[in-house]
């Protein structure tokens, strides 16, 4: 990566390179903002929240504002695989189930109805007839969103790092932030070996804004959460386009068809609470017992075999809302945080918003429930 010479040059220094400070840079070089982006750790490290091959993409939230942001943010990655000539977002579609008196099935039915989001309600039966990786039968009932399905997310990070230096930003690695200091002209970076000031400084440190930003005593809490891959007897059956994203809305289980090492699920905030310093990265032998359970309830296969694991961190607010916001201190220093769990499919989007706030003061796009300020009301 390309490392400016003179610290003074940037307008504004983005703190973080996950998926969300990587999107933010990419944003500005866009606008030709003299952008420098700091990471504690090497760029897609597996240390935070923003590693691994992939994340769902889906508009099927019972909550307006959430699934408008994800139609908004669709257009925004096809925008980005133009730009980098690659492809990054599959839909193929998403397939949720539960039991027919499960209430968040039918909430998420009757918001893509009012939201004129393609859909098609079907019993179990007639899913697994046309999905043929799962054994349903009539006692649930199914929902197949087609504008969904999953983020090819190490190469979505790739590309909007390397595409934020093609357009002029500069990028250290493996430096960590130790204080952020308010200046009459701006905001004082200061790392091991520099100081660094600028205009703006975005804070998108994910578990580790806490930390960054003590002062706001954020509610914010870290969970461990985990992944596993499993290999299938017919992996015909799981192949992409053949086999859905899917999610089971009664044990939030989650998970992806074929890809790389097999099958990948896992289970949505199924974690406790850690110090994101201090994580345990391998995977819970009775969390492999629980999803290889999983599969063998829902699933066509009679043998599975757990080829790759990963840890990953959710930095979670009290509410499950974003924190989108300017610190509302000092001049100049702005936070995106507290994605719980749910944030990866809007990073592009959150950048966008990010560099909005940093050019213009404002964006076209509704922040007001991201307010810092819920939280003193």
């Amino acid at each position: 990566m390309r490392i400016a010479a003179h610290p003074s040059d940037h307008q504004c220094v983005v703190v973080g390179l996950g998926a969300m400070g990587s999107a933010t840079l990419y944003h500005l070089a866009r606008r030709g903002v003299r952008a420098l982006g700091i990471e504690q750790f090497a760029l897609r490290h597996d240390r935070g929240s923003s590693h691994g091959r992939t994340r769902v993409f889906r508009t099927t939230y019972e909550d307006p504002c959430y699934a408008h942001l994800a139609a908004v943010a669709l257009e925004r990655w096809r925008s980005l695989e133009r730009d980098a000539e690659r492809s990054l977002l599959d839909l193929v579609g998403l397939l949720g189930f539960a039991p027919r008196s499960n209430e968040h099935f039918w909430m998420i039915a009757r918001q893509l109805e009012k939201l004129g989001l393609p859909h098609e309600i079907m019993k179990g039966g007639d899913a697994a007839r046309r999905f043929d990786a799962f054994s349903f039968d009539d006692d649930v009932v199914a929902c197949f969103a087609p504008q969904n399905g999953f983020l090819r997310a190490d190469q979505c990070l790739q590309s909007m790092q390397e595409l934020a230096v093609r357009d002029g930003a500069a990028i250290l690695e493996k430096i960590p932030v130790r204080d952020l200091e308010p200046v009459q002209d701006g905001v004082v970076v200061r790392t091991d070996d520099r100081s660094v000031l600028a205009e703006h400084v975005v804070i998108t440190a994910g578990p580790w804004l806490g930390r960054l930003a003590a002062d706001l005593e954020l509610p914010l809490e870290v969970t461990r959460e985990q992944k596993v891959y499993f290999a299938v007897d017919e992996p015909r059956l799981f192949a992409a386009g053949r086999m859905p994203v899917y999610a089971d809305y009664e044990s939030d289980v989650y998970g992806f068809p074929l890809l790389g090492p097999g099958v990948k699920l896992a289970a949505d905030h199924s974690g406790r609470a850690v110090d994101p310093d201090d994580v345990k990265r391998t995977v819970d032998p009775s969390y492999v017992k629980r999803l290889k359970a999983w599969m063998r309830r829902w699933m066509r296969v009679e043998h599975v075999r757990p080829t790759e694991s990963a840890v990953c961190l959710y930095t979670v607010t009290a509410d499950f809302d974003f924190i989108i916001d300017r610190h509302p201190s000092v001049n100049g220093l702005l936070i995106a945080g507290g994605f719980s769990g749910h944030g990866s499919k809007f990073s592009i989007l959150i950048g966008e918003i990010m560099a909005d706030l940093v050019t213009h003061g404002t964006t076209p796009h509704a922040i007001d429930r991201f307010r810092l300020n819920r939280f003193t009301e």
